[in-house]
């Protein structure tokens, strides 16, 4: 939460949209305390989605998204959900992080039109340009029977984990080496948007990725920017060099 604008001084395009909303200048620094894990301890993200009573068919309007703290936990527990925030620094930031959710969660920029009033922009006035595909990129997969079932073995028990107050994890294993003790060529969790998925299908806070470093390192590299994307999705880590 931002505190709200000073009546003084507040008039359409007179002060940059972060300073009319309290948003500090220095975006850095007010990033690493968004992001801050000590956050959860004292927001509690869980037991608000729990108060929420989010059924699965919703749609979600989040005002104020910011860098999508709460956006990628809202996501796989709802059909769409419209985030948006005033602050177009932020947005940039919000929009890579959900690039995974790219059609389920579109970000939107608020307009201020004057100290009290906000309205949204439909879409967001910077364009997706095409990226160029890196080594890191999992390939596109089609719908698969073993997904399908999994994410419907996790709906099933779900509910008795939220119940229990217990998270089941679903790891990330590499696929690449054959030998049990580095890796499982039969893994059918090698990708992290793989996991992401299901996760999205289950729409639970208690059913979470386990994050293995070392897997994913193999996989697919870029481990510091994987954790910031999915870190919502990520209930606990293994970690381990590699090549082990």
């Amino acid at each position: 939460m931002v505190e709200p604008p000073s009546p003084a001084g507040t008039g359409a395009g007179e002060h940059p949209a972060h300073e009319r909303l309290g948003n500090p200048e220095h975006l850095e620094e007010y990033l690493r305390k968004l992001d801050d894990p000590a956050r959860a301890a004292w927001q509690k993200p869980d037991e608000v989605l729990r108060a929420l009573e989010i059924r699965p068919e919703a749609v979600i309007g989040e005002i104020g998204a910011g860098t999508g703290y709460f956006t990628l936990r809202l996501a796989p527990m709802a059909t769409h959900v419209f985030a948006s925030d005033a602050d177009p620094r932020l947005l940039e930031v919000l929009r890579d992080r959900i690039a995974f959710l790219a059609r389920q969660v579109p970000p939107y920029l608020c307009l201020l039109r004057d100290s009290q009033t906000l309205s949204l922009a439909f879409p967001h006035p910077r364009q997706p340009t095409k990226r160029a595909v890196s080594k890191f990129d999992a390939p596109p997969r089609k719908t698969s029977p073993v997904r399908d079932r999994c994410a419907a073995l996790l709906n099933r028990v779900k509910a008795h984990a939220e119940d229990k107050g217990v998270t089941i994890c679903i790891e990330v294993v590499n696929s690449k080496y054959t030998d049990p003790e580095f890796g499982r060529a039969d893994a059918i969790f090698d990708r992290l948007a793989w996991g992401a998925d299901v996760c999205a299908r289950v729409a639970s806070p208690r059913v979470k990725i386990l994050f293995d470093i070392y897997h994913v390192q193999i996989m697919e590299g870029d481990v510091a920017a994987n954790i910031r994307k999915y870190f919502p999705l990520i209930a606990h880590f293994h970690a381990a060099g590699v090549p082990g």
